[in-house]
């Protein structure tokens, strides 16, 4: 199966991945953790539709990378003992397989990593004003459970997390220029 999609297809995978995300939301909703909703990989799903549907390369560029970032987080998280919710696997799995094809159909713009970071700090910035403390949505109102040891000061704990996501969405950028296909125009 090739990585890339055709671009006449990119509406229909769009609607795809809105599916799913609607099915993740509602699960979120009935379980009354709408905070849920805020989490960047969530929220990134939104961006891959949209992006998608307008054809809008950095759209999902942005939307990739806060998926390959988040993705392995949430798997973390489970291997810790969190909850495992059979519609994440929609948005995990299912949405970060959907980025990848159509990131290769679209081509990751240069200097799209920045605006994946900046656009991090906003989504945080939101978990902090909108999600409660206790939920720690994004990691926005401080260190991981289980890391207080390895970082004793919040300040150092941010500074790591966004100089990690950098480097992560830098990754990614590079991977998928790097291996991105001869533009399809159909």
């Amino acid at each position: 199966m090739p990585l890339a999609v055709p671009r006449s297809q990119l509406g229909a995978w769009a609607a795809i991945v809105l599916v799913g995300y609607a099915i993740h939301a509602a699960v979120h909703v009935a379980h009354g953790e709408t905070w849920d909703l805020l989490w960047a990989c969530n929220v990134a799903t939104l961006l891959l539709a949209i992006g998608s549907a307008i054809r809008q390369p950095r759209v999902v560029g942005v939307a990739l990378c806060w998926l390959s970032f988040g993705t392995p987080l949430w798997l973390l998280d489970l291997l810790n003992g969190g909850p495992l919710t059979a519609s994440s696997l929609l948005i995990h799995v299912g949405a970060l397989g959907v980025a990848v094809r159509v990131a290769r159909t679209l081509t990751v713009p240069r200097g799209t990593w920045l605006v994946a970071l900046i656009g991090l700090a906003v989504v945080m910035a939101l978990s902090r004003a909108l999600t409660p403390p206790a939920m720690n949505v994004n990691l926005a109102f401080g260190v991981y459970t289980g890391w207080e040891g390895v970082f004793p000061d919040e300040r150092i704990y941010f500074a790591c997390l966004f100089a990690v996501s950098a480097l992560g969405f830098v990754a990614v950028e590079q991977a998928m220029r790097w291996r991105a296909p001869a533009p399809d125009r159909r």
